[in-house]
């Protein structure tokens, strides 16, 4: 075998490629150099009063911390979309259940369940799937708000 060393290049937000890093048997990481260039800086923006919500929607883990501090509210029913997304909402105390791993299977999902809450999509300012619109075109009670931007970041080394 090499025992030459290989580089990892991480270019997703800090934590993200720390976590993922952590993840990794000592085996692995053993054989390779990380390297942490974020090609995303994740920035809060106002968050939205949720003193009407019953539910909230989440479509990354990026959302749960800036959620975590805005409120002190855990009664929310939190539908997530993949593993991930749950299990840092049920670490931070919501109950969080897991709604498959992309958009197009958590919008099916709601609109087969037809949940009578008062909903808001917590998300990012760039996205994709059109998650509020569609489920209101669907009848369901949904309001979106973005809570954080995604800023684009410089390679760095």
């Amino acid at each position: 075998m090499n025992n030459q060393m290989c580089t990892l290049l991480m270019t997703r937000p800090q934590a993200v490629s720390e976590t993922f890093w952590h993840g990794l048997p000592p085996e692995t990481q053993a054989v390779l150099d990380l390297c942490c260039a974020p090609l995303l800086s994740i920035e809060p923006l106002r968050f939205p009063n949720l003193a009407e919500a019953d539910g909230l929607i989440l479509t990354s883990a990026q959302a749960v911390p800036f959620l975590e501090k805005s409120t002190k509210r855990r009664d929310f029913d939190v539908y997530c979309v993949g593993p991930e997304t749950a299990q840092a909402a049920g670490a931070a105390g919501f109950s969080a259940r897991n709604f498959g791993g992309d958009a197009n299977t958590l919008v099916s999902a709601l609109i087969r369940d037809r949940p009578t809450k008062s909903l808001v999509h917590l998300h990012g300012c760039h996205t994709r799937g059109q998650i509020a619109e569609r489920l209101r075109q669907a009848g369901l009670n949904v309001q979106g708000h973005a809570i954080y931007n995604q800023v684009a970041m410089p390679l760095s080394n």
